[in-house]
């Protein structure tokens, strides 16, 4: 009877969760999707490291490009007091863009050619503390600061972004945990957005579970994974990414603004190596990428399109 009761909770909150969403702008990048927020009841220290790379895609307009992205992340957390819980997540990434020099007769903007390598080397600091406040076993008052670097090196203006997520975490059961919450963070040369965010952790059967996965920038993705949980489980991932950064003051686009987004679809594995520790290894492809490059007051110069694009992934975590 008890689980019945935990299914029918989940799936009105599952329904809740749609009505949130879909008031908000159909782009994806108007909704934030977290990884599961942890109850940090014990001290927990979490480290992490991924590599991600995007093969060789042609653009659109002329030109190529591939991409490596190293990410490390260094979170922890833990309660002060009965009802209080404190936590800080900081991340370091560096993504390296290989462009083709072949330059091409129809970019007679030099400040707005892909062919000609408008960046190449985008770094980004995270720093995410926050608190939650512990009302009962099934509810938690959660927020969080966002902030945000991200830029090439040798930039002369900031690529500097903060905001405030304030959110509910309902943990109906063991197998079943939801935030609810709102944010809003600035841009860099663009309107604040303020958006709905949302994280799920929900062990559908034995061996299933659907999760989401993400930070708080805009963004974020679900999290399929089928096996025990003490062995190898098969994942399946769809999501959107969207990173926008400062380029560096050398001419021709002094200072100016760069943007990528793509919808990676992702098949894998994670194997659980110990309770706290476990590595994955996922393949897949980029879909609906895009590339952007604005002025440095954020004035659009030029959008292409890229093709689909095959992607390799593979990660650590480890817990203790």
């Amino acid at each position: 009877m008890v689980t019945t009761d935990v299914r029918h909770s989940a799936r009105r909150l599952a329904l809740l969760i749609l009505l949130w969403v879909l008031p908000a702008e159909t782009a994806m990048g108007q909704v934030v999707l977290l990884s599961p927020v942890s109850g940090y009841y014990d001290w927990e220290r979490v480290i992490s490291g991924n590599v991600e790379h995007q093969f060789d895609s042609a653009i659109s307009g002329g030109g190529r490009f591939d991409r490596l992205r190293f990410e490390l992340g260094l979170e922890g957390g833990g309660p002060i007091s009965q009802n209080v819980r404190l936590s800080l997540a900081t991340g370091y990434a560096h993504t390296r863009y290989g462009f083709s020099d072949s330059a091409s007769p129809s970019c007679a903007n030099p400040a707005a050619c892909f062919e000609r390598s408008p960046w190449s080397g985008v770094h980004s600091v995270d720093a995410v503390p926050g608190a939650s406040l512990v009302l009962n076993d099934t509810l938690q008052i959660i927020a969080r600061v966002p902030i945000h670097w991200e830029a090439e090196g040798g930039s002369d203006q900031n690529g500097l972004t903060a905001g405030l997520i304030g959110a509910v975490l309902l943990r109906l059961s063991q197998d079943f945990s939801a935030t609810l919450g709102v944010g809003v963070q600035n841009e860099i040369e663009q309107r604040t957005s303020v958006f709905p965010v949302i994280s799920l952790d929900w062990r559908l059967s034995h061996d299933l579970r659907l999760r989401t996965t993400g930070g708080p920038d805009q963004g974020g993705g679900g999290e399929l994974l089928w096996g025990p949980a003490d062995a190898i489980q098969l994942s399946l991932t769809a999501g959107w990414e969207r990173r926008r950064f400062r380029l560096d003051g050398a001419a021709p686009n002094a200072d100016g603004v760069g943007q990528y987004t793509a919808v990676p679809l992702r098949v894998g594995f994670r194997l659980n190596l110990t309770r706290s520790a476990y590595l994955t290894l996922t393949g897949g492809l980029a879909v609906a990428g895009r590339l952007e490059i604005d002025d440095a007051a954020g004035r659009s110069l030029r959008e292409q399109d890229f093709d689909t694009a095959g992607l390799i992934r593979g990660g650590l975590r480890i817990s203790f």
